[in-house]
């Protein structure tokens, strides 16, 4: 289901009622909240209900950062909402006994601090900001509720990239999508994160991978990764898939999904650049309730750029061609947009059009330029329509060792096709599943 509140481990209310699994907390008279009755935990009889006065609020600044301290009477249940320039903080069970808040020269990035008490038992505390909001993360410290809120990184307007650090999750190991001739989501997920993290570096970045082998890592360790490293941006990459009963050559297109409001320009961004580079459909961007876009501390997007159960969509995803004329060609980035800053251009030398984008940064960076560039053999050959065409021709991949173990290295250029690598009007279906959202 939607997640609606985050609360800290150790957050106390009153449970109201069951529903199989799912325990009813009342977190204030109006406001109730339904959990995984597994994570919550009884207290001792007798233990009296959360609640009491909300006492005079703090601002402290720091270096990356402004944190608002909240002294509370226990770990009440509390919501965060975010506006373009806005976070309000709302703690359930407690009534106001703030008498004072001091703001304004303690932090340049908080222009106005309010509060009020729009229920008996509700407190509201809203801070304005100068900017943009980038980011924040709230923890108990004793009974305090910290409210950290994260400064906008300075931007270089003529090297965007520069000191940024950049979080890539490849997506869905151990298994994930699967293709035509069984290229598993997880292989190619990682492979574009490497040739992505060299191009980003060449700009400037510090590019971070939640994983770096075929080993999975679970989903929350995953943003935990990204939080820990202080990532200016996460981006979790993606091959897409339908389920049975629909047919993917009619059914495809890039998308990419957001979930916190401060990601909606980077989700945008990163649809514009992929649609732009790989010349497919365009199937948008959303709100989605995933894992790896609900982080709180940064921008994050999950993007899902090419249906891997298509034939030529999965030979773009696996064929080592491009990758062996990238290693002989001097990668840049261009299109790179830097927000209010105006735009800046660096060179791109790579001889035929790419055809998957480097995914990456939120709205003050706009990067399209290719991970892979896959079509290098010689011209002649049908290229595949869902393509846009290039300077190539699309390759025939020939595998080596096992089918269980296929890997990219494992698959190399022959000769141009022929035809396309798979001719009927739907694949197998043994290729087709659900999407999945790790």
């Amino acid at each position: 289901g939607t997640y609606n509140w985050f609360f800290p481990t150790g957050t106390t209310a009153v449970l109201s009622g069951r529903w199989n699994d799912q325990a009813r907390l009342q977190l204030s008279r109006g406001a109730v909240a339904w959990v995984s009755a597994a994570d919550a935990v009884p207290l001792a009889a007798g233990t009296p209900p959360p609640g009491g006065a909300v006492g005079s609020v703090r601002l402290q600044a720091g270096p990356t950062s402004v944190t608002l301290r909240v002294p509370l009477p226990g770990k009440l249940p509390f919501l965060v909402t975010e506006q373009e320039r806005s976070l309000a903080l709302r703690i359930y069970g407690a009534a106001s006994n703030i008498n004072w808040m001091q703001y304004g020269r303690t932090d340049p990035l908080v222009t106005r601090m309010t509060y009020a008490q729009p229920a008996a038992d509700e407190v509201t505390i809203t801070l304005e900001l100068s900017r943009r909001v980038w980011g924040y993360r709230t923890r108990f410290e004793g009974r305090d509720l910290l409210v950290e809120v994260r400064r906008p990184p300075p931007i270089d307007a003529r090297h965007p990239l520069r000191g940024r650090t950049i979080v890539l999750d490849p997506g869905h190991p151990p298994l994930g999508a699967k293709g035509p001739t069984g290229l598993w989501e997880p292989v190619a997920t990682l492979a574009v994160a490497h040739k992505a993290k060299q191009l980003l570096e060449r700009a400037g970045a510090t590019v971070l991978l939640t994983r770096t082998g075929p080993a999975p890592v679970d989903l929350f360790p995953r943003t935990h990764f990204a939080e820990l490293h202080d990532a200016d941006v996460l981006v979790s990459i993606h091959a897409n898939a339908l389920p049975d009963g629909m047919n993917p050559f009619v059914n495809n297109g890039t998308s990419v999904y957001y979930f916190q409001p401060r990601s909606a320009a980077l989700a945008r961004e990163l649809d514009r650049a992929l649609v732009a580079e790989l010349g497919v459909r365009d199937l948008g961007m959303g709100r989605g309730d995933y894992a790896l876009v609900r982080p709180t501390w940064m921008p994050s997007a999950l993007t899902e750029a090419l249906f891997i159960i298509i034939p030529e969509q999965e030979a773009l995803l696996a064929s080592d061609c491009g990758m062996s004329r990238m290693r002989n060609a001097e990668f840049g980035m261009r299109n790179v947009r830097v927000g209010v800053l105006g735009r800046t251009t660096l060179p791109c030398n790579c001889a035929f059009r790419n055809p998957h984008s480097a995914f990456f940064f939120h709205s003050a960076f706009r990067i399209s330029h290719s991970a892979f560039s896959f079509w290098s053999c010689s011209p002649g050959a049908p290229f595949p329509k869902s393509i846009r065409p290039g300077a190539g021709a699309p390759c025939t991949p020939r595998i080596s060792g096992s089918t269980s173990d296929r890997s990219i290295a494992s698959w190399r250029c022959s000769k141009p096709a022929r035809r396309s690598a798979h001719t009927g009007s739907s694949p197998p279906s043994s290729t087709r599943r659900a999407r999945s959202w790790t």
